[in-house]
């Protein structure tokens, strides 16, 4: 019983590591633009996550998408909006 318990934890550990949340970002590196929740929906699914439209923002959050998916930062901001 304690090695199902331990197996269980280790694998919710490892699927914790390999996701992650934030805004997807375009080629340009300006996040997604969107008013209703379908688009996001939708496009987050397209990455195996979940995602919503973040109203105040007026931009797309997704959640569980793989750490491959670019995502936009502060810190590293490149987009240029036109």
């Amino acid at each position: 019983m304690k090695i199902i318990i331990l197996l269980v934890i280790f694998s919710l550990m490892l699927i914790g590591v390999q996701s992650k949340s934030g805004y997807p970002t375009q080629h340009d590196g300006c996040k997604f633009w969107c008013v209703f929740n379908h688009f996001c929906e939708r496009y987050c699914a397209g990455y195996k996550g979940t995602g919503y439209c973040y109203f105040w923002k007026l931009a797309c959050w997704c959640d569980n998408i793989p750490n491959w998916v670019p995502t936009w930062s502060y810190a590293t901001n490149k987009c240029r909006a036109k």
